[in-house]
């Protein structure tokens, strides 16, 4: 599993991530009815990252708005990649929408505890798409 490609829906995150890449990009809304079940694959695919020998790890994470069980996979993966920080190069960016304070504050949290790793960094625009596959 190399590759992850869960489409967005109303209710759940765009995830892609691609191994030889080196990227992974979390974006949209996160409200499944079971986010367990619904970031199984994402937790199975870091950790098939976790054993291979890439070197870098570019996440984006653009996330509108995420519910409360959602919250503690999201601390999970950001945790995981903390972990991966210290056998290789990652960067997190953390976007938010230039009005969205609670988004902002998430993301100045989020670096206070996992580290420098996080930059947190505001969109142009509400519209403006921050990622391409």
């Amino acid at each position: 599993m190399n590759i992850i490609d869960i489409e967005e829906t109303s209710k759940t995150l765009k995830v892609y991530g691609n191994i030889a890449e080196g990227t992974l990009i979390l974006s949209g809304k996160s409200l499944p009815e079971n986010a367990r079940e619904f970031f199984t694959p994402l937790l199975d695919w870091m950790d098939v990252f976790a054993s291979s020998e890439t070197e870098k790890l570019n996440v984006e994470i653009d996330i509108e708005y995420y519910n409360t069980s959602t919250s503690s996979i999201i601390y999970k993966v950001l945790d995981k990649l903390k972990h991966e920080s210290s056998k290789r190069e990652v960067q997190i960016t953390w976007y938010f929408e230039e009005d969205d304070i609670e988004m902002e504050e998430i993301g100045t949290d989020l670096r206070e505890i996992i580290g420098n790793i996080i930059t947190v960094k505001s969109k142009k625009s509400p519209n403006e798409t921050v990622w391409a596959k």
